[in-house]
């Protein structure tokens, strides 16, 4: 997503489960504090982020995305090999929606 500060594509239909009711997964870029990172830049704020992302596609993803939004990233550091980002994913079951 480099060039632009952007949320994540909409989410997409996938089956969890063979034989189970579809459900939406949606893999948006990690955390709570980067969110409000993000709109404080939006905002006009000055944002310096400290994190920790996986040595990753992910993590690469967040830090030029928090670049893109104008974030600081100077302390923002990257995992040993093969750690990868953490992710708390959310399913949300079509019945629900």
């Amino acid at each position: 997503m480099g060039g632009r500060c952007a949320p994540p594509p909409p989410p997409s239909p996938h089956p969890s489960t063979p034989n189970s009711t579809p459900t939406l997964i949606f893999c948006p870029r990690p955390g709570q504090g980067a969110n409000q990172a993000v709109m404080a830049a939006r905002l006009g704020g000055a944002v310096t982020m400290v994190a920790k992302v996986g040595a990753d596609g992910m993590g690469a993803e967040c830090v030029q995305n928090y670049k893109d939004c104008g974030i600081d990233t100077t302390h923002v550091f990257t995992a040993a090999a093969g750690v990868p980002t953490g992710v708390a994913p959310i399913t949300v079951c079509r019945r629900t929606l």
